[in-house]
């Protein structure tokens, strides 16, 4: 008699679900596999895009450094050969050398600025509250001589030149000329005055 053979049923686990056949395990961590390799690839690709990405932007920027060094060693210096030299130098620099010395050179400017400002400021209050009160000349000398002063005004100028940009530099620049130059034309103009009136009592010399 022929017997009839039955395959049998897939081993199930204890809530009677059928257990995963080993094959099918397999494959399963090799596509999982395969999405972790796709994944490591894609972040290397990203973080090679970013440091390319990083180099480029400071290759600009140390471009645009020299550029300005440049514009700068030509204004600063009078002869072909000092120039020259000047330009081979900046040529030479890294990106992030150019970047730091125009950072330094910047620097050296904003503080010469304010140092400048603050003097103009003293020298220009003193000018104007000495016409003011007719001192002839007195508080504008008092004014200059002032060290302490000096000293507070640049402290003030120097946080202050910190939410300044150019154009606002420009103004305060020319407005505090402005008042420095008007107190030096009236007092010019006290100092006519004084002597035209000496010569008018002296009267002319024979």
């Amino acid at each position: 008699m022929a017997h009839i053979v039955v395959d049998a049923a897939p081993p199930r686990d204890e809530d009677g679900q059928g257990t995963e056949v080993p094959d099918e395990k397999k494959s399963r961590k090799r596509v999982k596999d395969r999405r972790d390799k796709s994944k490591e690839r894609a972040e290397r690709l990203e973080d090679m895009k970013a440091r390319l990405d990083d180099e480029r932007e400071k290759q600009q920027e140390g471009d645009a450094a020299k550029r300005k060094l440049r514009i700068i060693a030509t204004q600063k210096l009078k002869s072909e050969q000092e120039i020259a030299a000047a330009l081979a130098q900046i040529a030479a620099m890294s990106p992030k050398q150019a970047i730091e010395q125009l950072d330094l050179y910047m620097a050296k400017a904003d503080a010469s600025f304010v140092e400048k400002l603050a003097d103009q400021i003293r020298g220009g209050l003193g000018g104007v509250l000495d016409f003011l009160v007719g001192a002839d000349g007195h508080v504008k000398q008092r004014f200059a001589e002032d060290q302490v002063l000096l000293s507070a005004l640049v402290q003030e100028c120097s946080f202050a030149s910190s939410f300044l940009n150019t154009r606002a530099q420009i103004a305060i620049c020319i407005g505090s000329d402005t008042i420095g130059g008007y107190s030096d034309a009236s007092a010019k103009r006290k100092l006519d005055t004084r002597d035209k009136e000496k010569d008018d009592v002296q009267g002319p010399t024979a």
